[in-house]
């Protein structure tokens, strides 16, 4: 019974919390010498103990031998009045004098390092974050920034930030870096890719929708800036996979439209190849092959080396 109230929780006289270390290690010690000892009331009788494993027998006395030093170094306490009678039977607490503390807790320590291997007593640290891991969500979402949002670097910094239950955090330092500058085109294209990365590595969060504040996002930054390309190209992107009964096709079908209109006054760009691929698809998706068709012409006419326009423009043959 000892064993059990001893393993409340310690307080000092002022209440206030004592090392609990040497405790803990103690109370674990006391269960496990206590469940050997269980095993040892239970052994059969002497005429069947003879025919046990000479190992159990072996265990079973070291245990009961455990047991009684156990008890004695109790008694010993109890008798110098380091131990109080519980002032409750459920939740009681060791009381110590002031003078009694010391010896309480050497003899305590003393008892842990005879029955516990001194090896596995080792404290345990909290791991310092490396030198190069963001400690801050400020921090975090500068290093993810500075890796581009969407790049697989920054993925393994949200994954990071989500492990440790910290992206609002992120985004709400990504949010406070619109206050100086609530008119910035970059800075509201960012907060799109970063609400749709965040969606990506935690797609179940219920505290809003961060597809859908992506998808503002990319609305505000156009708002903006009409002629802004990547903020159409994504928002139209990100648009092409909504349901069809939300509209998200044909907004999409719209946005790549506007490009298309918009890179004709443009000196041609690799990237531009993209717009053609996306509007034929969805055209072909919704059984408009003639129109499907006619964009992959009209990307191939100004990017002949596309491989996937030529592809696609084959299927149709």
């Amino acid at each position: 019974m000892i064993a059990h109230e001893w393993c409340a929780a310690p307080t000092s006289p002022t209440n206030e919390p004592m090392q609990t270390l040497p405790i803990v290690l103690a109370c674990a010690a006391v269960s496990v010498t206590s469940s050997a000892l269980t095993s040892v009331f239970l052994q059969p009788s002497p005429a069947d103990a003879a025919g046990a494993p000479t190992g159990a027998r072996e265990d079973a006395a070291r245990a009961a031998a455990a047991v009684d030093r156990l008890t004695a170094r109790l008694d010993a306490l109890e008798g110098r009045g380091g131990l109080a009678a519980p002032a409750a039977p459920v939740g009681a607490r060791v009381s110590l004098e002031a003078s009694d503390a010391e010896a309480r807790r050497e003899a305590l320590e003393a008892l842990v390092r005879e029955l516990v291997d001194p090896d596995a007593l080792v404290a345990v640290e909290e791991p310092e974050p490396a030198g190069d891991e963001p400690r801050t969500p400020d921090e975090a979402i500068a290093a993810i920034l500075a890796a581009g949002v969407d790049s697989p670097e920054a993925r393994a910094l949200w994954e990071a930030a989500h492990a440790r239950g910290e992206l609002h955090e992120v985004l709400a330092a990504m949010e406070a870096r619109l206050e100086g500058e609530p008119e910035s085109v970059e800075k509201h294209f960012e907060r799109a890719r970063a609400y749709y990365a965040a969606a990506g590595v935690h797609p179940g969060n219920t505290d809003g929708n961060w597809w859908v504040d992506s998808n503002d996002a990319y609305t505000r930054a156009l708002e903006i800036d009409p002629n802004h390309w990547d903020a159409r190209y994504q928002k139209a992107r990100n648009m092409s996979f909504w349901p069809t009964a939300y509209g998200g096709q044909a907004e999409a079908i719209r946005h790549f439209e506007t490009l298309v209109e918009q890179q004709s006054g443009r000196s041609p760009e690799a990237r531009f190849a993209k717009t053609y691929r996306w509007l034929g698809n969805l055209y072909d998706q919704q059984g408009r092959t003639d129109d499907a068709r006619a964009a992959w012409e009209s990307g191939l006419a100004l990017f002949p080396g596309d491989a996937q326009l030529q592809a696609k423009l084959r299927s149709l043959r």
